[in-house]
């Protein structure tokens, strides 16, 4: 899933269900445009109104060229109780040349989230 700003997209995002456990993981910062500058960014996530994500940066998360900006790099795992009409609310507050910008967005979980698949080797 990718989450997209009019300044960036957080690109790549995976949520798998587990019972009531959430997995959170991968997710990189890609910039829409050029001649922006960033000062801080916070992402705030919800599943029907219960908080579960909270992730702040301070300073321009892009200053580093040519690099993958990653902004979820080990996974996380969350216990949230879902049910099928769940939805994930997303709030994303940055500045970009100096102007304060707020976004907030919701999705069904049905139609996000990935089942978790067990696989087993054979030797």
């Amino acid at each position: 899933m990718d989450i997209k700003t009019d300044d960036f997209t957080i690109k790549n995002v995976h949520l798998v269900k587990f019972n009531n456990y959430i997995y959170l993981s991968d997710g990189y910062l890609e910039i829409i445009g050029s001649n922006k500058s960033f000062e801080g960014m916070s992402l705030n996530g919800d599943i029907d109104g219960d908080s579960f994500l909270n992730i702040s940066m301070a300073g321009d998360p892009f200053k580093i060229e040519n690099q993958k900006h990653i902004l979820l790099d080990n996974g996380y795992l969350y216990k949230v109780k879902t049910h099928k009409n769940s939805s994930l609310g997303i709030y994303i507050k940055y500045q970009v040349n100096g102007e304060e910008k707020i976004v907030v967005q919701n999705y069904r979980l049905e139609d996000i989230i990935k089942p978790l698949v067990r696989t087993s080797v054979e030797d």
